[in-house]
């Protein structure tokens, strides 16, 4: 009765909303500050998100992500910014 399956025409159909296409062109890398812990440990962190470690080091880890957590008051500021959330 129908060509695609229903799911797939949902996606189409949302995937067609997409109206603006953001090109990156530079790579950007974390870098070691060594006068900022916090980044060092978010580097620290990288490879064992990266390879879904999921060790003693793990609560930390999602801890310290949390710490910076975005809200309200964290983001006056970033008014008009490019955000992957809303």
């Amino acid at each position: 009765m129908y060509l695609y399956p229903t799911d797939f025409v949902n996606g189409l159909e949302i995937y067609r909303l997409f109206n603006i296409v953001v090109k990156l062109d530079v790579c950007v890398r974390q870098e070691a500050i060594q006068s900022d812990p916090d980044q060092l440990k978010f580097i620290e962190l990288l490879p064992r998100i990266r390879n879904a470690v999921n060790d003693a080091k793990t609560i930390d880890d999602w801890k310290f992500l949390f710490k910076n957590e975005y809200t309200l008051e964290t983001g006056k500021g970033f008014e008009g910014k490019l955000k992957s959330f809303e």
